[in-house]
């Protein structure tokens, strides 16, 4: 078991978390990006030593919304890529950046440019063509919309409306293969206001198999999905 701080003692914020071997080691590394309140401050740590391999900014250092983070080799060139999401305050800007150099791979706004909510991401294979995809969810203030970015063209090739369409939490996504199918499933959880409500999804025909309650269904916060 090994622990450190992040970022300084002093932020109270939290972390996002993304975890994968981007160094080729044959060891999980540790992404992390602060959540609101800190800078879009990325870092990845060596899963061996707990080193910084490498430290960048996704968004103008000025940007305290935070920024979430996923993992996938969006290139095909057989290497993790970190993937980036502004968090509330931001545009729904998502942002594909080379792991070990930091060098700008993609970038798209994943809803109306002018939407400040920010936007949850994830990444991974969940049509099982070979090649990632971006699942977004919005940020709080919008609806609980998810789309599936395709990455040769960075258009949105299927969405869906993860919860009532009147709540305006927002929605977190996560992939996983839940029905054990060999083709990733999304995973839901809604934002402020929605309860710790976890909806999985197919990832071939977005049929819902699944929808459960990871707390009490008072508590007020919603549920992040990792």
């Amino acid at each position: 078991m090994r622990s450190w701080f992040g970022y300084g003692t002093d932020f109270r914020g939290g972390l996002f978390i993304a975890v994968g071997d981007v160094n080729g080691d044959g060891a999980d590394d540790l992404i992390t990006g602060p959540n609101a309140g800190g800078g879009p401050h990325i870092k990845v740590y060596d899963g061996k030593t707990n080193n910084i391999i490498f430290e960048f900014m996704a968004y103008a250092p000025s940007f305290l919304g935070g920024v979430s983070v996923a993992l996938a080799d969006v290139n095909n060139d057989g290497r993790l890529d970190i993937v980036t999401g502004t968090g509330k305050g931001g545009g729904p800007h998502v942002r594909v950046f080379d792991a070990l150099n930091g060098r700008d791979l993609l970038s798209f706004m994943a809803y109306d440019p002018s939407f400040r909510g920010g936007v949850f991401v994830a990444a991974g294979d969940i049509d099982g063509n070979g090649t990632a995809e971006i699942v977004t969810g919005s940020g709080y203030g919008g609806t609980s919309i998810v789309r599936v970015f395709d990455l040769r063209t960075l258009q949105a090739v299927r969405s869906f409306m993860a919860y009532d369409p009147a709540f305006i939490g927002g929605v977190r996504v996560g992939l996983s293969d839940r029905n054990q199918d060999g083709i990733l499933d999304i995973f839901t959880g809604p934002g402020p206001g929605g309860g710790p409500h976890i909806k999985v999804f197919d990832g071939v025909n977005l049929n819902l198999i699944d929808s459960y309650f990871a707390g009490s269904t008072n508590d007020p916060y919603g549920v992040y999905i990792n």
